[in-house]
């Protein structure tokens, strides 16, 4: 746990869709969705994955620095 709760550096830049998943669960996906940029492909090891076809409904990953991501789950 950080004694001040202010990041030191990024460790997180987007949510991936099972984790949209949760969030929609809960009711809040909306909140991330509003401050994020959508993409329809991850990049690994220099290769580009399309993940638009997978059989989910949050079939990107969402681009969103883990300082937001914080602000917006402790709001």
């Amino acid at each position: 746990r950080r004694p001040d709760q202010k990041l030191a550096g990024l460790r997180a830049g987007g949510l991936h869709a099972r984790t949209l998943e949760v969030l929609d669960q809960r009711g809040i996906a909306d909140r991330f969705l509003s401050e994020g940029q959508v993409s329809p492909a991850v990049g690994f090891h220099m290769i580009r994955l399309d993940i638009s076809d997978f059989p989910t409904r949050h079939n990107y990953l969402l681009a969103l620095r883990q300082n937001h991501i914080e602000r917006i789950l402790a709001d």
